[in-house]
């Protein structure tokens, strides 16, 4: 009888052990995995503030989420003033998002005259106005003429092979960091689940420790 005891209490030692390993696996795997640093931002990203931490989305202007997403990062950058660098990445849902790349298009157009995060607000602002449209470009135009921009050179600046390309590189970089969806958001490399004004801020306060 003493002997089955200690069999059995043996076993019960083995599978302890052995979830507690896996717990301390799971629990640093959650906590401390980091991303590739040089896909996570490029030196000619679309860049807003001057702090030390980084605040990463990989958006998509037709995603309704991301426009909701969009006054969390103006306000996060308002609360943060000084310490938070905000870096906005392309990630055009084509499937489900018929206008997204037109959008993003467009938006990386508007950074040659001066204009992206006027752009970039204006289509998530004014999101349910285009994202039906069968063809959003004059749509476009009307908020760059808003905007002061020369919209001639918009449309051709749009067209460019290298615009395409860099929308192109952020997807890619975007699939090879593990993105799948959007808005995805990362504070100093690592990948926040939730796109909430609460889980940001805790994200990057505790990235300030």
């Amino acid at each position: 009888m003493e002997k089955e005891t200690k069999i059995l209490l043996g076993i019960i030692g083995v599978i302890v052990a052995g979830m507690v390993g896996l717990f301390v696996v799971f629990n640093q795997g959650g906590s401390t995995a980091t991303v590739d640093a040089g896909k996570l931002v490029r030196e000619d990203n679309q860049k807003k503030g001057t702090g030390d931490i980084q605040l990463v989305e990989f958006g998509d202007y037709q995603c309704p989420s991301c426009a909701a997403a969009y006054p969390i990062t103006e306000r996060l950058l308002a609360d943060f003033d000084g310490k938070l660098t905000f870096v906005y990445r392309n990630f055009p849902l084509e499937s489900i998002h018929k206008n997204a790349l037109s959008a993003a298009k467009y938006a990386e157009a508007a950074a040659k005259q001066g204009k992206f995060w006027e752009m970039h607000a204006k289509l998530f602002e004014a999101q349910n106005e285009w994202s039906g449209l069968g063809d959003p470009a004059a749509k476009f135009a009307d908020y760059a003429r808003a905007l002061g921009m020369n919209v001639d050179q918009l449309k051709t600046d749009a067209a460019l092979a290298a615009i395409a390309d860099t929308i192109k590189r952020d997807v890619d970089d975007g699939s090879s960091l593990g993105v799948t969806g959007t808005p995805s958001f990362f504070v100093d490399g690592k990948p926040i689940a939730k796109s909430d004004y609460a889980s940001l801020k805790t994200a990057i306060e505790a990235a300030q420790k």
